[in-house]
């Protein structure tokens, strides 16, 4: 007999976020995004865009120093942002 466990982690639901549950699994994955070198032509997933009426996802365009990129976020246009400021977008 095998047990099989599965670890996550939840965030509570507040108001005006949803409640967001993440697997080990997938926070490992993460990590080692992290770890990789970032390419242009790559869409990423801004973490706070500009405006509340552009997209939260950009396309980055080329690297302007070690930790800033050139992005074209749409509806907004081109935008530096810095390494923190965006990860890879995760599919579901």
């Amino acid at each position: 007999m095998s047990l099989r466990f599965h670890r996550s982690t939840s965030v509570p639901s507040q108001p005006g976020f949803a409640s967001i549950s993440l697997s080990w699994e997938k926070l490992r994955d993460l990590s080692q995004l992290t770890l990789c070198e970032w390419e242009p032509s790559t869409w990423v997933k801004v973490f706070n865009p500009p405006t509340a009426f552009s997209f939260d996802e950009a396309l980055l365009l080329c690297q302007t120093s070690e930790n800033h990129w050139l992005a074209w976020i749409p509806d907004h246009g081109e935008v530096v942002l810095h390494t923190d400021e965006f990860c890879h977008l995760v599919e579901s």
